[in-house]
């Protein structure tokens, strides 16, 4: 796991606009988000500003703070397919779900590069891992988990004309207090 320092990776800002703007949040509501980031207001505005990994955790615990730990259910421009940019494109126009699978494997830290996804078989499946590439608080590492899962959903289904229903997916770690409603938004999957 790497160190939480500013020479880790950068994380795209597009999808912190885009949840600031569907919170329409004020000035004052951004300073107490950015909090303790590392980020200021001003940053925001810079065309090509990506987000140093160090400031992701401070903004959700911040977030958390704010709105709640379920707070990312009201945000789901975080899973949307709006969001996947150029990792989801490559993803939808594979040639075929594997392919699809493939993709997400080895470049899905690209784009969240607080994550790795491992690929393996077990008796009769393909599974999927999500691994911590820095380090995180429980509470942000099943918010990490929750939206990577419910991004990979979006996306099945996206691809998949039937067959998404199929896919199954398991958390690891205690049950998180809003863990009824994740169980909603993954269908009983």
């Amino acid at each position: 796991m790497t160190d939480m320092s500013n020479d880790a990776p950068v994380l795209p800002i597009q999808h912190f606009r885009m949840a600031l703007r569907t919170l329409n949040a004020s000035v004052d509501l951004v300073e107490r988000i950015l909090d303790g980031s590392g980020i200021v207001t001003a940053d925001l505005e810079k065309p090509n500003f990506e987000m140093p990994v160090s400031a992701i955790w401070p903004i959700c615990d911040n977030v958390a703070q704010i709105f709640g730990d379920d707070w990312f259910f009201r945000q789901p421009i975080l899973w949307s397919l709006d969001t996947h940019s150029e990792l989801g494109l490559a993803m939808r126009f594979a040639p075929d779900f594997g392919t699809a699978i493939d993709i997400v494997s080895e470049f899905a830290h690209v784009r969240w590069s607080v994550l790795r996804l491992l690929r393996s078989l077990d008796q009769s499946s393909l599974v999927l891992t999500i691994l911590p590439i820095v380090r995180a608080s429980p509470a942000n590492w099943r918010m990490a988990n929750s939206i990577a899962w419910l991004s990979f959903q979006t996306t099945a289904k996206a691809i998949l004309s039937h067959g998404s229903d199929t896919i199954r997916y398991q958390l690891m770690g205690p049950p998180p207090a809003y863990g009824e409603r994740l169980l909603e938004l993954f269908e009983g999957n």
